[in-house]
């Protein structure tokens, strides 16, 4: 295993393995987990760039968005159970089929008031 996630509970490969992610889907995971451990702006450039990929309407199941949220609990990207995160909030749109650039807008500013 390499340093980048080495401070992790959870690795984003046995998030994406175990719920079966596509690549696509898998790298805006990847990359939006590197921003919540180091706040780069490229590495939110990185992500919209897979988002933009995603296809809408993801079958992924009610499972997937909770062993994401186990994962962001874990990994302490989220304070408890009942806060949101980045990560989430993003992956749970592009399933959904909901996040525009608008929305995208809105969740990376939300995301710089949350850590200020």
């Amino acid at each position: 295993m390499g340093e980048t996630y080495s401070t992790l509970v959870v690795q984003p490969i046995d998030l994406i393995r175990a719920f079966k992610v596509d690549f696509c889907l898998a790298s805006v995971i990847k990359w939006l987990t590197k921003w919540h451990m180091e706040k780069k702006t490229e590495y939110l450039t990185r992500a919209k760039y897979y988002v933009n990929l995603c296809e809408s309407n993801y079958s992924y199941s009610s499972e997937l968005l909770f062993g994401l949220r186990m994962y962001c609990i874990l990994n302490g990207f989220m304070k408890d159970n009942s806060s949101t995160c980045l990560l989430l909030s993003v992956v749970q749109d592009v399933m959904e089929g909901k996040l525009d650039d608008a929305t995208w807008k809105i969740r990376c500013a939300w995301a710089d008031d949350e850590q200020n």
